[in-house]
């Protein structure tokens, strides 16, 4: 089944190049799963999924409740696999290049001493009449050889448990195998991926978390365990609670449904030259299988879960690879060289020219974005990069229901210019050096400077500059060039925490090497660290916008840098609440007929915010405002009335803001006269 290569042959490929429209000049859409590349043609890594049931698309692999999860296609080595056609570890601690924890299965007994007797791999080899070591223990003896661990790899909906002996043969004792069934046995399992069920080493073994079945008085030849359908990750299965000996042949599990927890990661997609990365789409339906109809139906409402990443790097790949040089430092080389150094010894451990650490490339690759809410929305990793790579994984409550991921595509276009740097700082005389900090919700000049670095892979310039201030920002002035010359821009517009600047008529465009451009406008900082992210664009062009990186855009700062800090000791989360007159007279005469609340909100992602009117008892007469609000800067109005729009009597009043929040719970109390 296409889907479930196994995971050596799917790594084997650093990146892998996409075939792109002959055309650069204008934005194009690369596309991959049923529209595009086929998702298995670029993946480096698939858990739980295939692509052969829906012409293309990715979904949950499907559990045939008829079919042991253990027993997969053999490898060209006579290797074992489960069903997903992963490669089986028989150790508890996983060997070769091709094993990743929490992707390939393992299982293992409780001491090393089985690996003289063939290990455990028999019991799980798809042949029953395998004949097997006879086993022998002592009660109390803590289950040497006759304890078993599974580790699926990823959760699995499991509802049946099977283990038998040899169904033919003599024993040393002239004894019919088959008779030989153990008469006493434990099975129990768990979700949670404990320290001692991974590398670590388990010095008392004991039973999982959940108990599925326990006897001491077992007369079944084959042993068939059914129980209600459980989510689990790691079984085992134990037969030292009496003194016993026994044979066994083959050891069984089935499940049914999908996996709850599925994941894909493509290889490091080469775009063929570095670009200006857009807005990324996605088809992905929820699906429900209905088990006595045996038919699958939309299910838009089902419980499912889909997060989606992007990273984006300046080489084709998101690793360091290090050797131990020759004073014992790990050495940054190529993955060239360093796939040909030797592994260090057991014995004498690391040696000069041993491979040495693998880490991830901070320097050359974004960090993972966060996840994406909704499709078509901007690609969060950085623009002006070459190599390009993302992932999903889905997660489902109902392991009946399942998400189908038909297709993802990204825009990519050419580069507006080679190379963008922006700097930011405060203005305050002359532009001091550092990273440079303000009070928390006080509006400050401050300076952007852009640097534009033209050449071959970016020539045509642009005319439009972008900054995310957060709060709404006050323009001041436009400077292009060093020195700079004022600018009087075509138009400007600041709204919803962004502040855009067009200027076609003097578009910055390849004078020379490179050109700079100065911003001043002014901002509040509502964080501890306020980052300006700004992208350029050309107006009416056929290319999308390209993002600012920061770094040393001018000699006037010495930030190098997009942040502003804020002065930790002004952060307040509801740090200023102000009304636009001290009384009130909704009379009509359009003198202070509305009372306008000021409020501002600092350091917070979402809190819930409650805005109302008390009389002097106490009582709420009017809810103004109550929903749940990130920092910013608000105005809300009232007009004099109580919550049945009824003016209310004259008198003084309170006007109470409060905002609940995972800092705890934050209020301000202001008095207000209201006359007629």
């Amino acid at each position: 089944m296409r889907g479930v290569a196994p995971l050596g042959s799917l790594m084997a490929v650093c990146f892998v190049c996409v075939a792109t429209s002959a055309t650069w000049g204008q934005t194009r859409t690369v596309s991959f799963g049923t529209s595009g590349t086929p998702w298995m043609d670029v993946a480096e890594q698939v858990i739980g999924l295939e692509d052969s049931t829906a012409n293309g698309a990715l979904q949950p692999f499907f559990l045939d409740p008829d079919k042991n999860i253990l027993v997969g296609p053999r490898t060209e080595l006579d290797e074992l696999t489960n069903i997903f056609n992963l490669k089986w570890s028989l150790n508890k601690v996983g060997r070769g290049s091709d094993f990743v924890l929490g992707v390939n299965p393992r299982f293992w007994t409780a001491t090393w001493s089985s690996i003289y007797h063939g290990g455990p791999r028999p019991y799980i080899d798809g042949d029953p009449y395998t004949v097997n070591k006879v086993i022998g223990v002592r009660a109390g003896s803590g289950g040497r050889d006759q304890l078993y661990t599974f580790d699926f790899g990823f959760p699995l909906a499991i509802n049946r448990v099977v283990f038998y002996p040899p169904d033919r043969g003599v024993d040393e004792k002239g004894g019919l195998m088959k008779q030989r069934f153990p008469r006493a046995y434990e099975v129990s399992a768990t979700s949670d991926p404990e320290s001692y069920l991974l590398l670590s080493e388990e010095r008392e073994y004991h039973t999982l978390d959940r108990l599925i079945a326990r006897t001491f008085f077992n007369g079944d030849r084959i042993v068939d365990l059914r129980f209600p359908t459980q989510i689990m990750r790691f079984l085992r299965i134990s037969f030292n609670l009496i003194d016993q000996s026994y044979l066994l042949g083959e050891i069984e599990v089935y499940g049914e449904g999908f996996p709850p927890v599925t994941s894909y990661r493509t290889q490091v997609i080469d775009l063929g030259r570095e670009v200006n990365i857009g807005r990324i789409s996605w088809k992905f339906e929820k699906f429900r299988y209905d088990p006595i109809a045996q038919e699958i139906e939309s299910a838009p409402d089902a419980p499912i879960e889909l997060t989606l990443e992007t990273r984006s790097g300046k080489d084709d790949t998101p690793k360091s690879y290090h050797i131990v040089s020759e004073i014992g430092t790990q050495q940054r080389v190529k993955k060239s060289k360093f796939d040909l150094a030797p592994e260090s010894s057991i014995r004498l451990g690391a040696r000069p020219g041993d491979k040495g650490e693998i880490s991830e490339d901070t320097a050359n690759w974004s960090p993972w974005s966060t996840p994406y809410k909704q499709s078509g929305t901007e690609v969060r990793s950085p623009d002006g990069r070459r190599y390009f790579q993302f992932r999903y994984n889905s997660i489902s409550e109902d392991f009946m229901a399942f998400g189908r991921m038909d297709s993802i595509a990204i825009e990519v276009s050419p580069l507006l210019v080679e190379k963008i740097i922006g700097e930011v700082g405060l203005v305050d005389g002359e532009f001091p050096p550092g990273i440079h900090s303000a009070p928390a919700g006080v509006e400050v000049p401050l300076l952007y400077a852009i640097k534009a670095v033209f050449g071959a892979q970016g020539n045509r310039g642009f005319n439009v500059i972008r900054i995310n201030t957060i709060s709404d920002a006050e323009f001041i002035g436009l400077e292009i060039g060093n020195p700079g010359t004022t600018i009087v821009p075509d138009s400007v517009r600041s709204q919803n925490g962004m502040l855009e600047v067009y200027f076609p008529s003097n578009k910055v465009q390849r004078n020379s090497g490179e050109e700079e451009v100065r911003l001043i406008f002014r901002a509040s900082m509502l964080s501890y660290s306020t980052h300006f992210l700004a992208e350029i664009e050309e107006l009416n062009g056929e290319t999308l916008a390209q993002s600012v990186e920061p770094g040393d855009a001018t000699t006037a700062l010495a930030s190098d840098d997009i942040r502003i800090y804020v002065e930790e000791k002004s952060i307040e989360v509801l740090s200023s609440f102000v009304t636009s007159a001290r009384h009130l007279t909704p009379n009509g005469d359009g003198v202070n007929d509305l009372l306008h609340l000021r409020y501002t909100l600092l350091s917070i992602d979402e809190g819930m915010l409650h805005i109302e009117v008390l009389n002097l008892l106490g009582e709420s007469v009017r809810s103004v405002e109550k929903e749940p609000q990130r920092k910013g800067i608000y105005t809300r109005t009232w007009d004099g009335r109580d919550d049945r729009g009824v003016l209310v009597s004259p008198g003084v009043y309170l006007i109470k803001a409060s905002v609940e929040t995972n800092k705890g719970n934050f209020t301000k109390i202001l008095p207000v006269a209201l006359a007629y």
